[in-house]
């Protein structure tokens, strides 16, 4: 069954007002209101009503656009034909004489062969373009981002509207066989079409919030009304309003600096935005930096401070980030669950040997305070992992650039410099020497 996502947000509490974030899969589609007490079954039908009504608007505005540049549809046994089949077949379209576009028409023949080519003149045209592009913004996907809901009344002023600019421009009408006016009558036929298949009926449809599907047999208030306690937070109040003020002072020491036009601060380390980044890319090891449970902590810390500042009123209880920070994260059969190593699960390895949990380090590594060693983590179960490279790859990059750049050079080199003259007789420095031992001219070859 077709499924639409829905998302509540309450809106006055003595009315008991709900607004629906109506989306189908992860699209939004539009904005719309009722109340906590409406059946859901009533509810679905409105909301269907509304998104089917959004696609036959959006389908009238298609097939008017074709209007406008190329007039009415050809019968369905002329369409696709050329002008010699046509005279071949003897067929003649018996609406074309009927229905002429207000103020005369300009032929342009339709290339694909589906119109009869006879359009509107330039001042039809734009009434039919300045229709559809008012009708397009009715219903269209930014008035959710505009705080604008859609009802059914909209879905039909933008019907109307449409209907009308049709009858300005053809008062004789339309063909019968004209999707435009097969849309308008509601019989058209999107049976084997990506159109139909978008369509959802309302005995097929489906309303689903917070993962969860509204029974028709439900009110929404079932939902909406009486749910789960809300959880414990992870932070108490405290430290909620001490994480706040934290972020509140340094977005206003970053105001001030930048009001002064004093760029020195870029150079601290708390203005570098991608400290945190490095801290879990390795780079604090290659700058000799340990990373401690703390540091984890306060990078946490200030993921935690970020997302309050932004949504106040806190996250979804299903959203991800939410979930991570309530250690509620679900990541069975996904790559991230694949990389994290249980506790009990995990083994540490120094120069190819196990460093068993019942021994101590220094049975290792002896008891020099100052040694640094190297330690790989992994799973129980996959061997002893590869042994460190005799260079980094930093190392082997550097080595492979210099190499690289040294071969550039001689090639260069080589290219630049004319060495031809070597071939000539007065460039041999033996010439004069041969000369007077008789042996200039001399030639070699097999008996």
């Amino acid at each position: 069954m077709s499924q639409i996502m829905s998302g509540f947000r309450k809106e006055k509490e003595k009315t008991e007002m709900v607004r629906l974030h109506v989306k189908h899969g992860d699209e939004s589609q539009f904005l719309f209101d009722t109340t906590v007490d409406v059946p859901v079954n009533l509810l679905v039908e409105q909301v269907t009503s509304i998104y089917n009504g959004r696609l036959k608007v959006s389908r009238i505005c298609a097939e008017m656009e074709e209007l406008a540049e190329h007039g009415t549809t050809l019968p369905p046994n002329m369409q696709g034909l050329t002008d010699e089949q046509m005279e071949e077949l003897k067929l003649k379209d018996q609406w074309e004489a009927k229905c002429v576009p207000s103020g005369g028409s300009v032929f342009k023949k339709d290339e694909i062969g589906r119109r009869n080519g006879h359009a509107p003149n330039e001042n039809m045209k734009k009434v039919l373009q300045k229709t559809i592009e008012e009708a397009k913004a009715l219903i269209s996907k930014k008035q959710a981002e505009a705080n604008i809901c859609v009802t059914m009344d909209v879905v039909k002023d933008a019907l109307d509207q449409l209907r009308g600019a049709a009858m300005i421009v053809y008062p004789m009408g339309l063909p019968p066989h004209d999707p435009i006016r097969m849309e308008f009558e509601n019989n058209e036929d999107l049976s084997g079409t990506q159109a139909g298949q978008m369509v959802i009926e309302e005995d097929a449809a489906q309303l689903w919030w917070a993962g969860k599907e509204l029974l028709r047999k439900q009110k929404l208030a079932d939902y909406k009304g009486h749910g789960a306690p809300a959880r414990e937070p992870v932070i108490s109040e405290e430290e909620q309003k001490n994480m706040m003020m934290y972020y509140h002072r340094r977005q206003e020491e970053l105001k001030k600096l930048e009001e002064d036009e004093d760029i020195s601060y870029l150079n601290a380390e708390w203005a570098d935005s991608s400290s945190l980044k490095r801290q879990f890319q390795g780079k604090q090891a290659e700058a000799n930096i340990c990373v401690t449970m703390d540091v984890v902590k306060d990078a946490l810390d200030q993921l935690r401070g970020a997302a309050m500042i932004v949504y106040p009123m806190g996250l979804p209880p299903h959203d991800p980030i939410r979930m991570e920070f309530e250690n509620n994260e679900d990541l069975s059969g996904t790559q991230a669950g694949q990389m994290v190593i249980e506790e009990d699960a995990a083994q540490l390895w120094w120069a190819g040997k196990e460093l068993l949990r019942k021994q101590k380090l220094a049975d290792y590594v002896g008891k020099n305070e100052k040694t640094k060693i190297i330690v790989k983590i992994q799973k129980k179960g996959h061997g002893a992992p590869a042994r460190e490279p005799v260079i980094s790859e930093e190392e082997q990059k550097n080595m492979m650039m210099y190499y690289h750049r040294r071969q550039e050079e001689l090639k260069k080199l080589e290219e630049d410099e004319d060495i031809s003259y070597l071939n000539a007789e007065w460039a041999d420095s033996s010439s004069l020497k041969r000369q007077f031992q008789g042996v200039k001219d001399i030639k070699w070859r097999l008996k």
